[in-house]
């Protein structure tokens, strides 16, 4: 019965040392080591949610557990901080990372039997690293541990991409985290000019990212940055032909609009009449009226040809169902500022 107890797991499979770990309980942590008949096993089984013991400790920062766990006689250090779960859960040393726990980073990679250089450098299943965790949660502090390690390869850590080509510089603007970006665009070891130009599987760049989610503040970061091309980079498409500009205008987000129009290097006029299916267009499809009514009335902005742009170009038919009222506000918006001599 006593072994049984040992070894029990919940139904995510979570065992009493995971749960004992993560809130450092070490007189209990040890109980159950000591009385363990495989203690090694115990260290590295994994639960539904891909924690180890260790790592389950590392996600809240109890260094204590920590030491406990790899310095263990039965323990393979070198071993439980290099392991993922099956599915390519994250490791210790990710999950430190995404919480910002820098103490508990620090024991990993200084610690005796640490590889340092290949855990910063390992990746999850969806290929993300140490570092794009830290810097997709805004850790500063995480990320500057991981770059300037000595063991770091920080050159090749910046640029790295996962599985859908994303960096951690993309990672970082997508989710507004200014702070993580200045940590990446201005390290002696980064290629800034080139960062900010990098696409991803889908051909977006981090300023891309940032308008869709509508970080200014990310956006006004690579626009100023010296080493950026702004006029460039504001014409850059993604692999939809779609500009930073017409993704800001397809889910309505117009503080990052007007923010791209109203840089000293946009060409607004060329921005609001783009070839193809324009801002105004995809606006109106996906329902934004105060999107619609920035670009209209844009000082810019040619309303009239814009409308009738709107209206007469050929397209599917779902453009057709703005003027058959399908959106009510979006066609009646079209409509107002259509020349009276239409029909």
């Amino acid at each position: 019965m006593r072994a049984a107890m040992r070894v029990f797991a919940d139904e995510q499979g979570e065992t009493a040392l995971m749960a004992f770990a993560e809130a450092e309980q070490l007189d209990s942590m040890r109980v159950l080591l000591q009385r363990s008949t495989d203690p090694a096993a115990m260290t590295m089984l994994t639960c539904a949610r891909g924690l180890t013991a260790l790592v389950a400790a590392a996600s809240t920062g109890q260094v204590g557990s920590m030491r406990l766990l790899l310095d263990h006689p039965s323990a393979d250090p070198a071993a439980m901080m290099m392991m993922m779960s099956p599915d390519g859960g994250p490791s210790t040393l990710m999950m430190a990372a995404g919480d910002g726990h820098v103490d508990a980073m620090e024991l990993l990679l200084d610690h005796p039997s640490s590889d340092a250089a290949s855990m910063m450098m390992l990746a999850d299943g969806e290929g993300d690293t140490a570092l794009m965790w830290a810097a997709a949660s805004g850790q500063v502090e995480a990320m500057r541990l991981l770059l300037y390690h000595p063991s770091a390869d920080s050159a090749a850590m910046i640029v790295l991409a996962n599985v859908e080509g994303d960096t951690a510089l993309m990672a970082a603007a997508g989710a507004g985290h200014v702070g993580a970006m200045d940590r990446l665009l201005n390290h002696p070891a980064a290629d800034t000019a080139a960062m900010i130009v990098l696409t991803n599987g889908e051909g977006e760049t981090a300023l891309m990212l940032a308008a869709i989610e509508g970080h200014v503040d990310a956006m006004r970061l690579l626009h100023n940055h010296p080493s950026a091309d702004a006029a460039a980079m504001m014409m850059l498409t993604d692999t939809n032909d779609f500009s930073a500009f017409i993704r800001a205008a397809q889910t309505g987000q117009a503080e990052s609009m007007r923010l791209l129009l109203d840089h000293p290097s946009a060409n607004p006029a060329a921005m609001l009449m783009h070839t193809g299916t324009t801002a105004l267009m995809w606006a109106a499809l996906s329902g934004h009226v105060d999107a619609m009514h920035l670009l209209l009335d844009h000082p810019s902005a040619d309303a009239a040809a814009m409308t009738l742009l709107a209206k007469t170009r050929a397209g599917p038919p779902s453009y057709r169902l703005l003027w058959e009222a399908t959106w009510t506000p979006c066609a009646s918006c079209l409509t107002t500022y259509l020349p009276t001599q239409q029909p």
